[in-house]
């Protein structure tokens, strides 16, 4: 064996020793650390609340750019999957009711007639109603009725008919939807099904979540917040292993930090900042930028929940757990 090939494996064997040293202090304080189940969830309702204002639009008596909408009572939309956590408050299980709803007379009659449609099953023959040259306020109306219908059989598990609605908005609207935007509840909808699936199936549908994502721009200055922190969690959850751990850490902490650059008060990028860093061991600063996650989101439950029930956080800083609990 030559000097040159010595000195290479040597090097080689060095840079394996030192690689798996670290790995072991990792895994060591990771064990010690945040359990990362309190992590592994994704804050779906971030998402889904940047479609309150097209939701909104299309409803009989839209306030205008610079008014508050006016409070609405009624019943939520049930949640038939933990997963995405508690729904959005701004659409109600009553909104597009005949029996319900009381602005239902005041919708144009082919929203009405899509309710029918949509409430017998009859999905595709809601884009024979839409003509190419209707009105701005019709699609508008298509838009909001197919925000409530996508949320609804999100909300009620039902993910094959959420992604049939979603592919469906572009030609119910006449391309008034975009289809960045289409992309990211697609995405959304798949990191679902990959959180679900207990076959095969699995990485298939990280990487239609992956890619889903990276049609909306999720690695650009301009997606919002929600999609880039999913970005960030489906990479880190999916396409994380052994061979390429450190690369894909190093380019998720960069995206993150990117992101909260131009976001810095968005509770979904501190709380995936709060992932990455727990995944390394580094508790401490995990904990900092869950309690900021908590901070911005206005101590949501969802950002509370590992900091309130997770031994570790308690261990190393109780006076965050008793301030957090103080603002239940």
């Amino acid at each position: 064996m030559s000097r040159r090939l010595t000195i290479v494996l040597l090097a080689l064997l060095y840079g394996l020793g030192v690689l798996l040293f670290k790995r072991w202090q990792r895994l060591r304080a990771a064990r010690k650390g945040l359990a990362l189940v309190w992590l592994e969830g994704f804050d779906h309702r971030a998402l889904l609340d940047e479609l309150e204002t097209l939701y909104r639009a299309g409803r009989p008596g839209a306030p205008g750019e610079d008014e508050e909408p006016p409070p609405r009572q009624g019943e939520l939309l049930e949640v038939g999957e933990p997963l995405l956590g508690e729904p959005v408050s701004w659409v109600l299980a009553t909104d597009f009711d005949p029996e319900r709803d009381p602005d239902f007379s005041a919708l144009p009659g082919p929203i009405r007639e899509a309710v029918t449609r949509l409430r017998a099953g009859e999905l595709a023959g809601v884009e024979t109603l839409c003509e190419p040259g209707q009105s701005a306020e019709l699609d508008q109306a298509f838009a909001s009725l197919g925000t409530h219908a996508f949320l609804a059989a999100l909300y009620g598990g039902d993910l094959d008919r959420a992604e049939t609605i979603l592919r469906s908005l572009p030609s119910w609207t006449n391309g008034r939807i975009a289809p960045r935007l289409v992309a990211a509840y697609l995405g959304q909808v798949a990191f679902l099904r990959a959180q679900l699936a207990k076959d095969g199936s699995r990485h298939r549908w990280a990487r239609e979540a992956r890619q889903q994502l990276k049609a909306a721009a999720a690695t650009s200055d301009f997606a919002e917040p929600a999609v880039r922190a999913l970005w960030a969690k489906v990479n880190l959850r999916f396409f994380s292993h052994a061979l390429n751990l450190e690369l894909q850490e190093i380019l998720v902490g960069r995206h993150l930090r990117k992101a909260l650059t131009e976001h810095p008060h968005s509770p979904e990028l501190f709380f995936e900042l709060a992932y990455l860093l727990a995944r390394r061991g580094q508790v401490a600063d995990a904990i900092d930028n869950l309690a900021r996650a908590a901070y911005f989101s206005g101590s949501r439950d969802f950002y509370r929940r590992p900091l309130l029930e997770d031994p570790a956080v308690s261990a190393l800083k109780p006076g965050l757990v008793a301030q957090v609990r103080g603002k239940r």
